[in-house]
Protein backbone atom coordinates (compact mmCIF):
# COMPACT_ATOMS: atom_id res chain seq x y z
CA UNK A 1 0.00 0.00 0.00
CA UNK A 2 2.86 2.44 1.36
CA UNK A 3 4.64 1.41 -1.98
CA UNK A 4 1.45 2.03 -4.64
CA UNK A 5 0.61 5.73 -2.62
CA UNK A 6 4.73 6.75 -3.44
CA UNK A 7 4.91 5.49 -6.88
CA UNK A 8 1.17 8.04 -7.06
CA UNK A 9 2.14 10.96 -5.46
CA UNK A 10 5.92 10.71 -6.71
CA UNK A 11 5.53 12.93 -9.61
CA UNK A 12 4.10 15.65 -7.22
CA UNK A 13 7.40 15.60 -5.12
CA UNK A 14 9.76 15.64 -7.73
CA UNK A 15 8.08 19.11 -9.11
CA UNK A 16 8.46 20.21 -5.39
CA UNK A 17 11.65 18.97 -4.58
CA UNK A 18 13.49 18.43 -7.75
CA UNK A 19 15.77 15.25 -7.94
CA UNK A 20 19.52 15.55 -8.20
CA UNK A 21 21.79 12.52 -8.91
CA UNK A 22 22.85 11.02 -5.24
CA UNK A 23 26.42 10.44 -6.30
CA UNK A 24 28.90 12.29 -4.76
CA UNK A 25 30.54 15.49 -6.31
CA UNK A 26 27.72 15.25 -8.73
CA UNK A 27 24.32 16.26 -7.85
CA UNK A 28 23.43 16.85 -11.25
CA UNK A 29 19.69 18.02 -11.85
CA UNK A 30 17.17 15.88 -14.11
CA UNK A 31 16.89 12.82 -12.03
CA UNK A 32 18.52 10.96 -8.98
CA UNK A 33 21.38 9.24 -11.01
CA UNK A 34 22.52 11.12 -13.90
CA UNK A 35 23.76 9.16 -17.13
CA UNK A 36 27.34 10.19 -16.48
CA UNK A 37 27.57 8.69 -13.46
CA UNK A 38 26.00 5.21 -14.75
CA UNK A 39 28.73 5.55 -17.37
CA UNK A 40 31.36 5.28 -14.58
CA UNK A 41 30.24 2.35 -13.04
CA UNK A 42 33.23 0.06 -13.31
CA UNK A 43 32.58 -3.42 -14.49
CA UNK A 44 33.75 -6.87 -13.05
CA UNK A 45 37.14 -7.17 -13.68
CA UNK A 46 38.24 -10.85 -15.75
CA UNK A 47 38.24 -13.26 -15.18
CA UNK A 48 35.81 -13.91 -12.43
CA UNK A 49 33.99 -17.06 -11.05
CA UNK A 50 31.96 -18.14 -12.98
CA UNK A 51 29.91 -19.23 -9.89
CA UNK A 52 29.67 -16.38 -7.47
CA UNK A 53 31.49 -13.63 -9.70
CA UNK A 54 34.26 -13.25 -7.21
CA UNK A 55 36.51 -11.10 -9.04
CA UNK A 56 40.11 -11.10 -9.84
CA UNK A 57 41.03 -14.46 -10.26
CA UNK A 58 44.44 -15.98 -11.47
CA UNK A 59 42.91 -17.66 -14.33
CA UNK A 60 39.02 -18.34 -15.41
CA UNK A 61 37.05 -20.75 -13.69
CA UNK A 62 35.89 -21.24 -10.39
CA UNK A 63 36.97 -19.60 -7.33
CA UNK A 64 38.68 -21.35 -4.37
CA UNK A 65 35.33 -20.97 -2.01
CA UNK A 66 33.43 -22.81 -5.12
CA UNK A 67 35.43 -25.71 -5.77
CA UNK A 68 35.31 -26.45 -1.65
CA UNK A 69 31.60 -25.80 -1.41
CA UNK A 70 29.30 -25.15 -4.18
CA UNK A 71 26.47 -23.00 -3.72
CA UNK A 72 23.06 -23.66 -4.84
CA UNK A 73 22.37 -21.00 -7.38
CA UNK A 74 24.23 -21.78 -10.93
CA UNK A 75 25.74 -17.94 -11.39
CA UNK A 76 25.62 -14.58 -10.34
CA UNK A 77 25.54 -11.50 -12.27
CA UNK A 78 26.89 -8.13 -11.14
CA UNK A 79 26.76 -4.78 -12.98
CA UNK A 80 29.46 -3.28 -11.46
CA UNK A 81 31.71 -3.00 -8.54
CA UNK A 82 31.22 -1.72 -5.13
CA UNK A 83 31.99 1.59 -5.38
CA UNK A 84 32.03 4.90 -6.65
CA UNK A 85 28.96 5.95 -8.13
CA UNK A 86 27.25 2.45 -7.42
CA UNK A 87 28.23 2.18 -3.99
CA UNK A 88 26.52 6.23 -3.68
CA UNK A 89 23.42 4.79 -5.37
CA UNK A 90 23.18 1.76 -3.37
CA UNK A 91 23.60 3.77 -0.06
CA UNK A 92 20.82 6.37 -1.17
CA UNK A 93 18.79 3.31 -1.78
CA UNK A 94 18.95 1.43 0.88
CA UNK A 95 20.06 3.52 3.94
CA UNK A 96 18.38 6.77 2.44
CA UNK A 97 14.83 5.30 1.55
CA UNK A 98 15.45 6.75 -2.09
CA UNK A 99 13.06 4.67 -3.57
CA UNK A 100 13.38 6.01 -7.19
CA UNK A 101 17.11 5.28 -7.56
CA UNK A 102 15.92 1.52 -8.22
CA UNK A 103 14.55 2.50 -11.49
CA UNK A 104 17.83 3.76 -12.98
CA UNK A 105 19.36 0.80 -11.52
CA UNK A 106 17.51 -1.62 -12.10
CA UNK A 107 17.55 -0.24 -15.70
CA UNK A 108 21.25 -0.46 -16.09
CA UNK A 109 21.21 -3.95 -14.44
CA UNK A 110 19.22 -5.29 -17.02
CA UNK A 111 20.81 -3.56 -19.81
CA UNK A 112 23.65 -5.35 -18.89
CA UNK A 113 21.80 -8.47 -18.79
CA UNK A 114 20.52 -7.84 -21.84
CA UNK A 115 23.69 -7.17 -23.02
CA UNK A 116 25.21 -10.32 -21.96
CA UNK A 117 22.41 -12.83 -22.64
CA UNK A 118 22.46 -13.52 -19.00
CA UNK A 119 21.68 -15.99 -17.61
CA UNK A 120 22.12 -18.83 -19.90
CA UNK A 121 18.88 -21.12 -20.87
CA UNK A 122 18.67 -23.68 -23.41
CA UNK A 123 16.78 -22.92 -26.43
CA UNK A 124 13.35 -22.33 -26.40
CA UNK A 125 13.05 -21.87 -22.38
CA UNK A 126 11.35 -18.78 -21.39
CA UNK A 127 13.17 -16.29 -18.25
CA UNK A 128 13.07 -17.03 -15.14
CA UNK A 129 10.85 -16.09 -12.87
CA UNK A 130 12.51 -12.44 -10.97
CA UNK A 131 12.38 -12.88 -7.14
CA UNK A 132 13.93 -10.78 -4.56
CA UNK A 133 15.59 -11.60 -1.70
CA UNK A 134 13.81 -10.93 1.21
CA UNK A 135 14.62 -8.63 4.59
CA UNK A 136 13.21 -8.88 7.77
CA UNK A 137 10.18 -7.28 7.68
CA UNK A 138 11.70 -5.63 11.13
CA UNK A 139 14.79 -4.15 9.19
CA UNK A 140 12.26 -3.15 6.42
CA UNK A 141 10.25 -1.28 8.56
CA UNK A 142 13.24 0.23 10.02
CA UNK A 143 14.88 1.88 6.74
CA UNK A 144 11.51 2.30 5.58
CA UNK A 145 11.96 0.80 2.33
CA UNK A 146 12.69 -3.22 0.60
CA UNK A 147 15.37 -2.38 -1.61
CA UNK A 148 15.87 -5.65 -2.77
CA UNK A 149 12.05 -5.74 -3.69
CA UNK A 150 12.23 -2.41 -5.60
CA UNK A 151 15.06 -3.63 -7.33
CA UNK A 152 13.55 -7.14 -8.66
CA UNK A 153 10.49 -4.76 -9.58
CA UNK A 154 12.33 -2.31 -11.95
CA UNK A 155 14.77 -5.32 -13.60
CA UNK A 156 11.46 -7.44 -13.93
CA UNK A 157 9.46 -4.43 -15.50
CA UNK A 158 12.77 -3.40 -18.06
CA UNK A 159 13.31 -6.73 -18.72
CA UNK A 160 9.62 -7.89 -19.69
CA UNK A 161 10.07 -10.41 -17.59
CA UNK A 162 7.37 -12.19 -14.85
CA UNK A 163 7.75 -10.94 -10.68
CA UNK A 164 7.68 -14.18 -9.02
CA UNK A 165 4.95 -14.33 -5.74
CA UNK A 166 6.29 -14.21 -2.61
CA UNK A 167 7.05 -17.31 -1.54
CA UNK A 168 10.67 -16.35 0.21
CA UNK A 169 10.28 -15.31 3.38
CA UNK A 170 13.08 -14.26 6.64
CA UNK A 171 12.58 -16.96 9.01
CA UNK A 172 14.12 -15.28 12.04
CA UNK A 173 15.73 -12.16 12.17
CA UNK A 174 19.94 -12.43 11.60
CA UNK A 175 22.77 -9.94 12.78
CA UNK A 176 24.27 -7.69 10.80
CA UNK A 177 26.72 -9.20 8.66
CA UNK A 178 29.46 -6.40 8.66
CA UNK A 179 32.31 -6.86 9.91
CA UNK A 180 31.67 -11.11 9.97
CA UNK A 181 33.85 -13.14 8.44
CA UNK A 182 32.80 -15.69 5.61
CA UNK A 183 32.74 -18.07 8.05
CA UNK A 184 30.58 -16.52 10.41
CA UNK A 185 28.28 -15.11 8.03
CA UNK A 186 27.17 -18.58 6.95
CA UNK A 187 26.53 -19.41 10.43
CA UNK A 188 24.78 -16.47 10.62
CA UNK A 189 22.48 -17.04 7.78
CA UNK A 190 22.42 -20.97 8.29
CA UNK A 191 18.30 -21.77 8.06
CA UNK A 192 17.44 -17.67 7.87
CA UNK A 193 14.92 -18.73 4.96
CA UNK A 194 11.65 -20.44 4.52
CA UNK A 195 10.17 -21.19 1.14
CA UNK A 196 7.23 -22.58 0.05
CA UNK A 197 6.78 -25.17 -2.78
CA UNK A 198 7.99 -24.27 -6.03
CA UNK A 199 7.24 -26.66 -9.10
CA UNK A 200 10.46 -26.71 -10.65
CA UNK A 201 10.30 -23.10 -12.16
CA UNK A 202 13.47 -21.33 -12.97
CA UNK A 203 14.24 -18.55 -9.73
CA UNK A 204 16.45 -15.24 -10.73
CA UNK A 205 17.26 -14.09 -7.45
CA UNK A 206 17.76 -10.64 -7.06
CA UNK A 207 19.46 -8.46 -4.10
CA UNK A 208 21.82 -5.58 -4.08
CA UNK A 209 25.39 -6.93 -2.84
CA UNK A 210 26.96 -9.78 -3.13
CA UNK A 211 29.77 -10.13 -0.47
CA UNK A 212 30.69 -13.33 0.02
CA UNK A 213 27.80 -14.96 -0.72
CA UNK A 214 26.59 -15.96 2.37
CA UNK A 215 23.22 -14.77 2.14
CA UNK A 216 22.48 -15.58 -1.26
CA UNK A 217 23.61 -18.99 -0.65
CA UNK A 218 21.05 -19.56 2.43
CA UNK A 219 18.50 -17.81 0.01
CA UNK A 220 19.26 -20.36 -3.02
CA UNK A 221 19.11 -23.52 -0.82
CA UNK A 222 16.11 -22.76 0.96
CA UNK A 223 14.45 -22.20 -2.69
CA UNK A 224 16.32 -25.68 -4.15
CA UNK A 225 14.66 -27.38 -0.93
CA UNK A 226 11.29 -26.05 -1.95
CA UNK A 227 11.59 -27.52 -5.29
CA UNK A 228 12.55 -24.46 -7.59
CA UNK A 229 14.73 -25.51 -10.69
CA UNK A 230 17.57 -23.20 -11.52
CA UNK A 231 18.16 -20.88 -9.49
CA UNK A 232 20.21 -17.74 -10.88
CA UNK A 233 21.13 -14.26 -8.67
CA UNK A 234 21.45 -11.07 -10.10
CA UNK A 235 23.31 -7.97 -7.97
CA UNK A 236 23.64 -4.67 -8.57
CA UNK A 237 27.39 -4.51 -7.01
CA UNK A 238 30.09 -7.07 -5.97
CA UNK A 239 32.23 -5.73 -2.89
CA UNK A 240 35.82 -6.52 -2.31
CA UNK A 241 37.10 -10.08 -2.23
CA UNK A 242 39.45 -9.14 0.42
CA UNK A 243 36.50 -9.82 2.79
CA UNK A 244 37.06 -13.10 2.12
CA UNK A 245 40.24 -13.25 3.71
CA UNK A 246 39.28 -11.16 7.03
CA UNK A 247 38.45 -12.42 10.76
CA UNK A 248 35.58 -11.49 11.90
CA UNK A 249 34.90 -9.38 15.61
CA UNK A 250 32.74 -12.45 16.30
CA UNK A 251 29.45 -13.07 16.63
CA UNK A 252 26.84 -10.18 17.03
CA UNK A 253 23.05 -9.85 18.20
CA UNK A 254 20.18 -10.73 16.06
CA UNK A 255 17.74 -7.62 15.77
CA UNK A 256 15.51 -7.21 18.84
Amino acid sequence: MFDALQRLFAPLLDLVFPPRCVVRGCRAAGGWLCQACLNKIRPLPEPHCLRCAEPWLVRPGLCANCLADAPDFSGAFCLGLYEGPLLDAVHALKYRGLRAVAKPLGGALAQAMLWSDWPPRAAGAGPPLVLALPSHPRRVLRRGVDHSAVIARSLADRLGWPLAPERLHRGRATADQVGLSIQERRANMADAFVSAAWERQDLLLVDDVLTTGATARAAAQALRRAGAGTVWLATLARAASSLRDRPGPGPRQSLP
